[in-house]
């Protein structure tokens, strides 16, 4: 089953309150209806799980077993809960037999902001997420994370090793969040969700039909402003990494990127409409103008602010390679010069590196079938990708990994 984009809402719709008493468009309310059920289910899974001392989560949909099973090999031994949506019954028997983790099957399609929500309403313990294409080499991070809590428990809201600038923020993925910190604001302040929140009702950033931002709340926007610029309409005035830009034409690119040549003309041409807050975002920056903080592991910047690897040799997330092939048809096409198409590229060879890894080593059917239309394209330039690729990590010093 595909999971898709949905629609861009073009209108406003009137704020009304929902049973958790948080504001929310018609859209929210929609949204929260269609997952109430897998919610209610995910937390009696939580509540469950055989150890809950510092679980670490993994979320992925079905067809991504290539890079979930290259990134468990370096988390044997971790406290790992893996949480997928649409998965087969063979990719779930697969994991079975050689990655026996807790896992939940959330049977409709989800993306990772929806699971993220489902965390913070879940989990009753400090947690930690890693990303499905992220590899942490280094056994000791995780520990790192939640060791950087609980130096000061009652102060520090999120740890991780990615972080977004010029504000330092934490970025999704490899962090790890202090429930004692988010009870405290969701009982005391708002009933603040991670996820992406927007001024206006749009489904950007999800790649669900059925999802959409969240609207910022009056509360939320005074918390943010003691950290941030607003502008006359409450928004962020500056360029923020995190911060994304909607465009006229329906498309997304970084806030950062707003004076740069990175922006497609189509896209500029349409003209500028209004930020998203990209999932964490909002909560740390609100969090922050509360009075917490937030503490980078290490601080490794933003990949969509670089042309390399977002990585070091103790840790590395390939950007886009686990939503690279849920794009809309046509938008890679669309996207094959400069830093987008590099990007993009860079997340398709290291796709079918890891792809071909899993087939040899035993994959569902579909994967073999998807690796068989892969080799139908010209194998003089996947070499080329293949090599660069390589030269590239091995600049972060990152060797034998694909």
């Amino acid at each position: 089953m595909e999971c898709g984009p949905g629609p861009v809402a073009a209108a406003v719709i009137a704020d009304s309150a929902t049973s958790a008493g948080r504001l929310a468009t018609g859209w929210e309310q929609r949204m929260d209806e269609v997952e109430r059920p897998h919610r209610l289910a995910f937390m009696r899974f939580v509540a469950a799980l055989p150890n809950p001392v510092r679980p670490m989560f993994m979320f992925f949909t079905g067809g991504k077993l290539h890079l979930v099973d290259r990134a468990l090999e370096y988390l044997s031994g971790q406290n790992v809960v893996l949480i997928g949506s649409t998965l087969s019954d063979e990719e779930m028997s697969w994991l079975g037999e050689r990655h026996p983790f807790p896992l939940c099957n959330i049977p409709i399609c989800v993306d990772g902001h929806t699971a993220w929500e489902f965390l913070f309403d879940a989990c009753e313990m400090d947690f930690a997420w890693v990303d499905s294409d992220c590899f942490v080499f280094d056994a000791s991070l995780p520990r790192a994370l939640f060791a950087a809590i609980e130096a000061d428990p009652q102060r520090i809201a999120v740890a991780g090793t990615f972080v977004f600038r010029p504000v330092e923020l934490i970025s999704t993925p490899f962090a790890a969040v202090n429930v004692k910190v988010l009870r405290e604001i969701r009982d005391q302040v708002c009933p603040i969700t991670p996820g992406p929140y927007a001024y206006v009702p749009t489904s950007l950033p999800r790649t669900v039909p059925h999802a959409v931002s969240r609207r910022v709340t009056p509360v939320m926007r005074e918390a943010m402003g003691r950290v941030v610029a607003l502008d006359q309409r409450g928004r962020p005035a500056d360029p923020q990494e995190g911060i994304l830009d909607a465009y006229g034409d329906g498309s997304m690119w970084p806030a950062t990127w707003r004076d740069s040549d990175r922006i497609p003309p189509a896209a500029r041409a349409s003209g500028r409409l209004h930020p998203v807050l990209d999932t964490l975002v909002p909560y740390q920056l609100v969090a922050i103008g509360l009075g917490f903080s937030v503490s980078p592991v290490l601080r490794i910047g933003n990949y969509l602010g670089l042309e390399g690897v977002q990585g070091t040799s103790r840790v590395l997330h390939v950007g886009g390679v686990a939503s690279y092939s849920e794009l809309p048809p046509g938008a890679a096409a669309s996207e094959q010069a400069g830093f987008v198409g590099h990007r993009m590229r860079r997340a398709r060879e290291v796709d079918r590196s890891l792809l071909t890894r899993l087939v040899a080593r035993g994959a569902p059917a579909a994967y073999r079938e998807r690796l068989t239309r892969l080799g139908a394209q010209d194998g003089a330039v996947e070499e080329r990708e293949r090599a660069a690729v390589i030269e590239e990590l091995a600049s972060a010093g990152i060797t034998g990994f694909l």
